[in-house]
């Protein structure tokens, strides 16, 4: 299940919380597992995987000695012997947890083999590869994939014996971006490696120093306080070098704003 791109971890929490609710009611669940934080080949505080064991499926000829093995006063079966197939569970889950607020792609598969919950711990995606059939689009123009894969998806949700469609690509994480005026840059003796180097020491911290006792080695992480970091105008005022004796601010030398950066990075045959 994901919501959309950015959203706190403690929300997609209250989401899977909710969707356990909703599941709980069904006989034929055994368990039900939950794993958040996680999705698209890495961390993502929007993501995560619902694991459900269902119990053992009833064989047809223990669906026909049912009506004869049910005897007066003799309490009914409370689903550890269950009918419907996981095709079949696949698709009540599907429709129970499809109207959750704030939920933005959900997939249940039916998959029975411990491989699927690898994939997900592993980065290996969400979406499983039993019973599934895979289309790729491969373009230079990503705006124009998007319409075609969104068109393909449209004429697909239609039909019978495909189960919760989906587009791989994704909206992009919100994020402050600093595009780099290489010309101005040079100006000042600066080059984007340099500016880069000492955004990520403002932002995510550096850990050069090493603190040693005995045996055991700690790393200090030395950054900007989360005051002078927590909007844009912060970030811009970062100074990334010095040049004749005044500080050189990251507004000096490129434009510093909000966009959206991309949420997964694949690659097929080196492209």
């Amino acid at each position: 299940m994901e919501l959309p791109p950015g959203t706190r971890l403690e929300k997609t929490d209250e989401v899977f919380r909710e969707a356990e609710r909703r599941l709980a009611d069904l006989p034929e669940i055994q368990t039900v597992s939950c794993f958040i934080g996680f999705g698209g080949g890495g961390r993502a505080s929007n993501g995560g995987m619902m694991r459900v064991e269902l119990y053992p499926k009833r064989s047809a000829l223990e669906k026909l000695q049912a009506p004869f093995q049910r005897l007066p006063g003799k309490a009914v079966d409370h689903g550890f012997v269950r009918t419907r197939s996981d095709q079949e569970m696949a698709a009540e889950i599907q429709r129970r947890l499809g109207s959750i607020p704030g939920l933005m792609v959900l997939r249940a598969n039916a998959d029975n083999s411990a491989s699927g919950l690898s994939r997900m711990v592993g980065g290996g995606g969400f979406s499983s590869t039993v019973g599934s059939i895979v289309l790729e689009l491969r373009r230079m123009n990503d705006r124009e994939s998007v319409r075609v894969a969104e068109q393909i998806h449209d004429r697909m949700k239609g039909l019978d014996g495909l189960l919760a469609p989906d587009i791989s690509w994704r909206e992009g994480k919100p994020e402050v971006q600093a595009h780099i005026d290489r010309v101005k840059a040079a100006e000042y003796g600066l080059s984007a490696t340099e500016i880069a180097q000492a955004m990520r020491d403002c932002v995510e911290g550096n850990i050069s120093a090493k603190l040693r006792d005995g045996r055991n080695q700690f790393n200090i992480r030395v950054q900007s306080a989360e005051l002078d970091r927590d909007s844009v105008e912060d970030v811009a005022n970062v100074v990334v070098g010095m040049a004749e004796g005044r500080a050189i601010r990251l507004r000096d030398v490129a434009s510093v704003g909000y966009g959206l950066g991309p949420t997964t990075i694949s690659r097929r045959h080196g492209m």
